[in-house]
């Protein structure tokens, strides 16, 4: 059985200031823990980053590439679809 990963108090911090450094090329993802731009491979029916293999599920990808969506963006979006939709049918 493996033993369980524990980041250190160190790798956090390192991971947790990993501004992105410009803009990366479209598709590209901030890799907060090479701290560089990377293209997105599939792997095991997952997108992950090429450079280090991480799941766009981890939380600290989400984190620094803006992928959280609440709860009240996705009623928005939602509303803004239903908007367009009745416009839609009037014209």
């Amino acid at each position: 059985m493996r033993e369980p990963y524990y980041m250190t108090s160190e790798a956090v911090d390192r991971v947790n200031n990993a501004t992105p450094r410009g803009k990366g090329k479209s598709g590209q993802m901030w890799c907060p823990y090479d701290h560089r731009w990377s293209d997105l491979v599939t792997k095991h029916g997952m997108n992950r980053l090429a450079c280090c293999g991480s799941s766009l599920n981890d939380f600290y990808v989400k984190k620094h590439n803006h992928l959280w969506e609440t709860k009240s963006r996705r009623k928005r979006v939602k509303a803004e679809s239903t908007d367009d939709d009745d416009n839609d049918e009037e014209e």
